[in-house]
């Protein structure tokens, strides 16, 4: 099954929050950060691909220098994220966030088959 399939939604601190879900089976974060009565200034979608001895730092660049859309990061641990950052100031439609998110989708397609030559 396909989609988008909401895990966990809850409040981290004062002005950020967080989504949990799986989007086609991928888990994904959604951090809206900056929150107040009017609204969110930023969103940020998170997420990683499971642990491989592949997926190192030459992989990581290689993935960062192909173009696509959105930043991978290494962590000290080995695990690999994809993270895509989206100013909110002066408020976006409904359409375009959607849009987004929808973009993000196939982006984090691509991420789990991304595959560079060493």
């Amino acid at each position: 099954m396909s989609g988008y399939e909401i895990i966990e939604a809850g409040k981290l601190f004062s002005d950020l929050f967080m989504i949990r879900c799986n989007v086609d089976k991928h888990l994904t974060a959604m951090f809206l950060s900056e929150c107040a009565s009017a609204g969110c200034e930023r969103v940020g979608l998170l997420t990683f691909r499971p642990k491989d001895p592949r997926l190192d730092l030459a992989w990581v660049n290689a993935w960062n220098d192909s173009g696509n859309r959105g930043t991978a990061y290494l962590d000290s641990d080995g695990d690999v994220f994809l993270a895509l950052k989206h100013e909110l100031g002066g408020g976006v439609t409904r359409d375009h966030l959607r849009y987004e998110i929808d973009s993000f989708r196939e982006l984090v397609k691509d991420f789990a088959q991304f595959k560079h030559s060493q």
